[in-house]
């Protein structure tokens, strides 16, 4: 199994198991729980607050893109 280390202090591989990123020696403790919403280190539940431009962008083109086709 290869592992892929960042940082020098976070190692990610992969669960044989469960097949899925396993992320050892960080705590993500700089996303602390919200209103019973997200857990400590819930990276993905802060995707939509993280990554919000880039979201509403790629909306904007999908939209647009659709829009085209529709005139066609």
């Amino acid at each position: 199994m290869l592992a892929a280390t960042l940082h020098d202090t976070i190692t990610i591989t992969v669960s044989p198991e469960f097949h899925v990123l396993v992320a050892t020696g960080y705590s993500a403790s700089e996303y602390p729980p919200y209103k019973n919403i997200i857990n400590v280190g819930d990276i993905h539940g802060c995707e939509p607050w993280l990554y919000k431009e880039c979201i509403a962008k790629n909306i904007a083109v999908r939209v647009e893109e659709w829009r085209k086709r529709t005139k066609e």
